[in-house]
């Protein structure tokens, strides 16, 4: 069994859908980067709201344990007890939404 520090179920998904919800405003021109305009102090840069708030998200995502101990430390006992049950669902769920996603991206 293998962990790999992923950030906790359903924050990865939030993510993953806040980057494909700025990609299509991009794509479909919802969001456009204006170009930068000399003042006296310099040149000056607008960043989207958007750009701001997905910032802002990486930074959270960053602040997130690499390895979550107490997690890996649970999972550990109840495989060792015999006691740890597979959600069946969520990793056909999990392995749905990837399909679904690879094929977008193609």
């Amino acid at each position: 069994m293998k962990i790999d520090g992923k950030p906790p179920i359903g924050l990865e998904d939030y993510i993953k859908a806040r980057v494909q919800e700025v990609k299509r405003k991009l794509k479909e021109g919802e969001v456009v980067f204006s170009p930068s305009a000399r003042t006296r102090e310099g040149e000056k840069v607008t960043i989207s709201e958007e750009a701001r708030q997905f910032v802002s998200l990486l930074q959270s995502v960053k602040e997130f344990p690499e390895v979550r101990s107490e997690l890996i430390q649970k999972l550990k006992e109840s495989i060792e007890k015999g006691t740890y049950k597979v959600r069946t669902k969520e990793v056909a769920t999990r392995m749905i939404l990837n399909a679904l996603e690879e094929m977008v991206e193609k």
